[in-house]
């Protein structure tokens, strides 16, 4: 596929209406945390949506490829992404890109970044243990 980008949007069910929670380049990761963001049971609905956007042609194709729901959605609020390819022109205005038409950069969802943050208190907490217990031996001899 040369020349397209891919992107996934966990998106999450919020007052009837689909709002984009995290933007992720791996489809694993993206369904990975679309499944513990379900499993959390804070939100009504989550999906994913795989946005697929094709330089040569500038036409970017949407399809949901996850999707759950706790609650039967009203009609109003079944606002499936459409299997269709679109003009990036059009959609240059819609969350997922700039003024300009390119895809905005992919970020960390909101709980990679606590895990990271964790990781690195934990990786802390480690080498001060380290340096206590050091020196607790060096004035023992």
């Amino acid at each position: 596929m040369h020349g397209s980008l891919r992107a996934y949007e966990l998106q999450i069910l919020q007052a009837g209406k689909w709002m984009i929670d995290s933007v992720f380049d791996d489809r694993g990761l993206a369904l990975f945390e679309a499944e513990r963001v379900e499993a959390g049971g804070r939100h009504a609905g989550v999906r994913v949506v795989e946005e697929t956007f094709d330089q040569a042609t500038q036409m970017t194709r949407a399809r949901t490829i996850f999707r759950k729901v706790r609650q039967a959605p009203q009609p109003s609020e079944e606002s499936e992404a459409p299997d269709v390819a679109a003009p990036r022109a059009r959609r240059a205005q819609d969350e997922d890109a700039t003024p300009g038409g390119r895809p905005r950069p992919v970020q960390a969802g909101r709980s990679e970044s606590l895990r990271l943050v964790g990781v690195f208190g934990a990786i802390t907490l480690g080498g001060v243990g380290v340096v206590l217990a050091l020196r607790y031996l060096y004035e023992m001899v």
